[in-house]
């Protein structure tokens, strides 16, 4: 009986020690440390802990020096309240295993081995939060439906997304100084919008990722903008890559990836891409689309799919790289508004310097923005207009400050307009107007206007009948 219990317990202590191996969980408690639980039930132990419980909500009430937290319930925010949570150079700050719906928002933390880390956790939100002087910000691992936004990242490592995690968002953070910014590996599904990646060694790195969708991105002053390394599938695309000090991005034994409407400035001498065995990559979104822009553009005088067209479209009549249709100018999106839950933007590939873009649909079917360049210099646009927020019958009327552009391409795709025309540099007002522009209120408005003014016709006709049947006294 006695060398059963121990067998049973010998193995208990193995099971645990390989499953504290493959999720990377340290077993003991760093010394010096102490660790404040939110337990399944809600519970906070231990009770004197600097953490205020009111219903779903978790407000810490001072700084946490020396301490880590474990958070084991679901459906919960962990509001910070500006406050820090500091450990010495060692173990995890926050850490997780297989809850949801769990939000960690307005704190700092600094001097962890690993600031945050999940493991088979999903639907988290952390947001608001400032990383510092520590090994690693935040760490998902297998994990999945959760969101890093709008945080601050001083660490050496940035965000690592591992093993499997997948449909995870991290967006508007600013990441710098890090090995790696941002690392995917083993995970797809993922996406990275609206970030600032500055001064990292990687700032992006896909290690056998899939799926990925990198937009909107500003990569600045990293040693590598981008590198894929055994991923495939991935859209990179409207991201600014510039001043990298080798190489803007990194292709080793990847494919069937798409590069379009990227701004690539780089200044050094190094190839601004580096092919190792990597095959059937996309490096345009086909004509009139088009592909990237490189620092230094060819001639355009020539359009069309085969640029042998007489006539500029913005678009080089060279490609560069397996570019087939490299940009003229830096590619620039102006938000134009949302309409039945489908937000629309207006392209811009200019050689001037766009601002003040304006879309109203209640003032009228045009846009407008302002152009600058140096005098004497000849500027160009090439705007790219949504066919469902704003058309024409006919022809468009485009005007340059008191001139009207009569001398103007317009080509059109299953989905946009794309218009391209010349004009000389100052600060002018472009205007572009069409003959018809998306509806102003949303079908859902507009169906509340109808039941309302429904309601009021059938009170009025309650109203009428009713006094039609009024009796008469005599």
């Amino acid at each position: 009986m006695l060398s059963k219990t121990i067998f049973l317990t010998t193995l208990i202590i193995a099971s645990i020690g390989v499953l504290a191996t493959i999720l990377n969980v340290p077993l003991t408690r760093a010394q010096g440390y102490e660790t404040i639980r939110i337990n399944p039930d809600g519970t906070v132990n231990p009770s004197s802990a600097p953490i205020q419980r009111n219903g779903d909500i978790y407000s810490v009430t001072s700084d946490i020096t020396s301490t880590s937290i474990l958070i084991e319930r679901n459906d919960m925010i962990l509001d910070g309240n500006g406050h820090k949570i500091q450990g010495s150079s060692i173990g995890i700050g926050i850490y997780s295993i297989g809850t949801s719906n769990v939000t960690i928002v307005n704190i700092t933390m600094e001097r962890f081995q690993r600031c945050i880390r999940l493991d088979l956790s999903n639907t988290w939100i952390l947001s608001g939060i400032l990383f510092m002087k520590s090994g690693e910000a935040v760490w998902l691992n297998a994990s999945s439906n959760s969101v890093i936004n709008s945080c601050s990242i001083e660490t050496n490592s940035g965000i690592t997304l591992s093993r499997a995690a997948n449909s995870n968002s991290i967006y508007n953070c600013e990441i710098s100084g890090c090995g790696n910014g941002i690392l995917i590996g083993n995970s797809m599904n993922n996406s990275i919008i609206d970030c600032n990646l500055t001064n990292n060694q990687y700032g992006i790195y896909l290690s056998s990722a899939y799926n990925n969708t990198i937009f909107g991105n500003k990569m600045d002053m990293n040693s590598v903008g981008i590198k894929f390394w055994l991923s495939s599938n991935n859209n990179f695309s409207r991201n600014i890559v510039s001043n990298c000090i080798d190489h803007a991005i990194i292709l080793e034994d990847s494919s069937y990836n798409k590069f379009w409407h990227n701004t690539f400035k780089n200044t050094n001498n190094f190839p601004e891409i580096w092919d190792i065995r990597a095959t059937n990559n996309v490096w345009d979104d086909g004509y009139p689309s088009g592909g990237n822009y490189w620092l230094y553009p060819s001639e355009d005088v020539y359009s069309g799919p085969y640029q042998n067209l007489t006539g500029s479209d913005g678009i080089q009549d060279v490609p560069y790289w397996q570019d087939r249709y490299p940009l003229m100018a830096p590619f620039t999106t102006f938000y134009a508004g949302t309409w039945d839950n489908v937000a629309y933007g207006v392209d811009v590939i200019s050689n001037s310097t766009v601002s003040s873009f304006q879309f109203n649909p209640n003032e009228g079917p045009f846009v407008r923005f302002n152009v600058t360049g140096d005098l004497g210099t000849v500027g160009f646009c090439r705007v790219t207009i949504p066919k469902s927020l704003l058309w024409v019958d006919d022809g468009w009327t485009i005007r340059v400050g008191d001139q009207q552009i009569l001398n103007y391409t317009s080509i059109i795709d299953e989905n946009n307009t794309y218009i391209y025309f010349t004009y000389n540099h100052s600060t002018k007002t472009v205007t572009i107007q069409g003959t018809h522009v998306i509806p102003e209120f949303p079908s859902e408005a507009i169906l509340l206007l109808f039941m309302i003014l429904s309601a009021i016709l059938v009170a009025l006709a309650k109203k009428r009948k009713y006094k039609n049947s009024s009796p008469i006294f005599l």
